[in-house]
């Protein structure tokens, strides 16, 4: 017969362990036992108590972030769906607005942070005003009277980066007015998420390598803007590659406006991608 302790217990070192088969730690199964109990005073699921009993409470923003997948800038960017108005919007930003849908300022109010007619059309001029406030959408209008523009998840920082996000995208009105969502072209980014948009400190806004450049940098051209689509983002309906109008000249057009909308924010929030980002799950 097994001898037994006093308590009535099979003493641990009463059966052998086959060979090869390690016990449990004596110090984990009480942690376990431990853990079920908290679980079931909780009355919580077992996950969720062995959780809670090693790393506390789940934090509503871990890390002072907000959670991936409740960021609707993580996802492309939908072309069928419009958002509704927000009042207080000026014209130009009652334009824009129900292209961001879906995005991280679709109900943000919205100002003007950048007017390349009043501050100036130079990347010294652009980065001054719009580096730091977070996801942004880029307006231009053309000679020809086109409307077109990009949206910038991470907007833009002025110090050398390629910011990427699945969730840009390009629109064209090509034609001009009047600026209805029936007319619109929304063109999703495309090849993944890398390449969204080139942060140069000596440039200005372009989306992917050539999908949408204005450089602001050379005397002369200042307002020259280049476009080819495809390689970066969705071609045109019927596969053209440039957003610009048919009286443009094909993939290069003149601007005559360039404004940057970004969203408001209290002194106490927290502007997303704001800075430098050394590392980001896209």
């Amino acid at each position: 017969r097994t001898p037994r302790s006093a308590a009535g217990m099979v003493p641990a070192n009463a059966c052998p362990t086959p060979r090869g088969v390690r016990r449990p730690a004596t110090g984990m199964v009480k942690c376990v036992a431990r853990a079920a109990a908290h679980m079931a005073e909780q009355d919580g699921d077992f996950v969720s108590g062995l959780f809670k009993f090693f790393f506390g409470e789940e934090e509503a923003r871990p890390m002072g972030m907000g959670r991936t997948s409740a960021a609707p800038d993580t996802y492309p960017a939908t072309t069928t769906e419009f958002a509704e108005a927000v009042a207080g919007d000026d014209a130009t930003a009652s334009i824009l607005r129900p292209l961001l849908k879906n995005t991280n300022i679709e109900s943000r109010e919205l100002k003007c942070v950048y007017d390349a007619e009043r501050h100036g059309w130079n990347p010294r001029a652009f980065h001054t005003c719009v580096d730091g406030t977070g996801p942004c959408i880029v307006y231009c209008k053309t000679s020809s009277g086109c409307v077109c523009g990009g949206y910038a998840p991470k907007g833009f920082a002025g110090i050398g980066e390629y910011r990427g996000s699945i969730a840009a995208f390009l629109f064209t009105w090509p034609d001009g007015a009047p600026y209805t969502v029936e007319r619109v072209t929304k063109l999703p980014k495309v090849g993944g998420a890398g390449l969204a948009t080139i942060d140069m400190p000596e440039s200005g806004p372009r989306f992917g390598a050539d999908g949408l450049s204005i450089g602001l940098d050379s005397a002369g051209e200042e307002k020259c803007v280049r476009c080819k689509l495809g390689p970066f983002y969705a071609r045109m309906p019927d596969g053209g590659t440039s957003i610009f109008g048919p009286r443009d000249n094909g993939q290069l057009a003149q601007l005559v406006e360039l404004k940057v909308y970004a969203g408001v924010y209290a002194d106490d929030e927290r502007i997303p991608y704001n800075g430098a980002i050394p590392f980001a799950i896209e």
